[in-house]
């Protein structure tokens, strides 16, 4: 038998492991009528739970950005262990992930956290790795991993449907009863990723359903994640965790697992302990900023201390970039835009899809969104290539699932903040009010002050219900950024 197919063999047995033992726990504790069901079913239901982790598995190792964009990395392989505060408590993340396992925080209370943290501070990457860890060890829990983001666009009755879909997204077949019977019994872990990223317009209706099924099924563990705001107080029974930054030894761990050019990477870490560590210590705490610094590094040999200037040598090290394992290799160029054209219609790209609160593309949309950069700009091109050039030339559009994103929600507002900036300075404030609805969770404002702070005014950045400048209005050609 090859290593491969020994790793499906032993993959299988470990969630067929999980699913057996959270099942027969339900064995254990349900009413005689339930435990009748259950057992009768008990292959099938273990065989469907067990082709619902696996799938799931694969997609939360699976990790795509500007640096893996010709495959997919293991983040088994990258994930740095971090830490997390609630109050004056610190506990590293295998402790975190080992309570976890046992599905309760303190004593016999659920687990039940709401995990916070800043733009490219690793809160998805986090909670796949809970979601990882959880199917190696004897828990027996089945942990469910949804991605809120995915409930944008779809009305769901309770949040039970949500579950419901997510199970069944593997082509399983779950009833509503088994969702409701593992609810009431404690048999599922639900691991919510990106509340911030839900469409504000049903933002609060989720978080009421959440909060229903949080007092409807007490014994049922939750972990959610998301920027730091305030409407979770309303969740009176969660407790507030803080994702902490990278210490300076987890970032040079970090640079030190990524593939890439050995010999930049050894600069790069000479230059992090050197004077990056005193000048650059806020990027270099943030994963992402931290593989952004490495890429522009590599392009350019020095690093902004400017955020606005830090990503926009990012998307010139992005435009410019070759693969560095093939000296002389540059990609190809699809739709035939000059750099600073690209940049005008990736912007509008951006914006449009942004204040219509679309973070997630499907075909159709991305589509209807190349069509409608074009149509705001002025440009000739093919929505087909243009979207060729944000997603193989340049990664700065990745493939998530079935859907595209940005390769980071900080770049999908940074590319809106640049659109904002191209505006007429007529269109600025609408614009500007426009946004400002999501200035406690997004960066977008930030970076509309810093790429010119002269067109933005504090009297502006109010909440809007005019219709979006940024969907209907071409401005005239601009560009923030001063080398292009």
């Amino acid at each position: 038998m090859t290593q491969q197919s020994t790793d499906v063999v032993d993959e299988k047995k470990l969630v067929t492991g999980l699913t057996g033992r959270a099942i027969d726990r339900l064995l254990k504790m349900g009413e005689s009528k339930l435990r009748y069901g259950w057992a009768k079913y008990k292959n099938r239901a273990e065989d469907s739970f067990s082709s619902y982790l696996l799938s799931r598995k694969h997609s939360c190792m699976s990790v795509r950005n500007f640096i893996y964009d010709n495959k997919s990395a293991d983040l088994t392989k990258l994930y740095v262990p971090m830490s997390l505060v609630g109050g004056d408590t610190a506990t590293g993340g295998d402790q975190f992930f080992r309570s976890l396992a046992t599905g309760t925080a303190d004593g016999d209370k659920p687990a039940r956290f709401f995990i916070r943290g800043q733009a490219g501070a690793g809160k998805s990457f986090f909670l796949r790795q809970a979601f990882l860890y959880l199917l190696d060890k004897e828990a027996d829990l089945i942990p469910i991993f949804i991605e809120l983001r995915d409930l944008n666009g779809h009305a769901i009755g309770d949040f039970r449907e949500a579950i419901l879909h997510e199970l069944g997204s593997t082509g399983q077949s779950f009833l509503p009863e088994q969702i409701n019977d593992a609810l009431a019994s404690g048999l599922f872990l639900i691991l919510l990723d990106g509340f911030d990223e839900l469409d504000p317009e049903i933002e609060r209706s989720v978080e009421k359903k959440i909060g229903a099924l949080s007092k409807r099924f007490p014994r049922c563990p939750i972990v959610i994640t998301g920027r730091p705001q305030q409407l979770v107080k309303s969740w009176s029974s969660f407790d507030v965790l803080d994702l902490q930054p990278l210490s300076l030894a987890q970032t040079i761990e970090l640079i030190e697992k990524l593939d890439f050019d050995n010999e930049v990477k050894t600069q790069f870490i000479d230059q992090v302990g050197s004077t990056l560590q005193h000048t650059h210590k806020e990027f270099l705490s943030i994963p992402l900023f931290a593989i952004i610094m490495l890429l522009t590094f590599a392009d350019v040999g020095t690093i902004s201390s400017q955020q606005h200037e830090f990503f926009e040598d990012a998307f010139n090290a992005l435009w410019n970039k070759h693969d560095s394992r093939k000296q002389g290799f540059e990609r190809k160029r699809y739709s035939g835009l000059q750099k600073s054209e690209f940049l005008f219609a990736l912007s509008a790209f951006a914006a449009s899809s942004y204040v219509q609160n679309q973070f997630n593309f499907s075909d159709k949309y991305v589509e209807t969104c190349c069509e409608r950069a074009a149509k705001l700009t002025g440009l000739d091109f093919s929505a087909q290539a243009f979207f060729k050039d944000a997603s193989v030339s340049t990664s700065l559009v990745v493939p998530d699932g079935y859907h595209y994103r940005f390769v980071h929600r900080m770049f999908h507002e940074f590319f809106t903040a640049v659109y904002i900036n191209m505006l007429p300075d007529e269109l600025v404030p609408a614009a500007v009010s426009e946004i400002s609805t999501r200035q406690e969770t997004d960066r977008v404002l930030d970076f509309c002050i810093s790429l010119n702070g002269e067109k933005v005014e504090k009297q502006w950045i109010i909440p809007s219900l005019e219709a979006s400048v940024m969907a209907e209005v071409v401005p005239e050609k601009r560009t923030g950024f001063q080398q292009i």
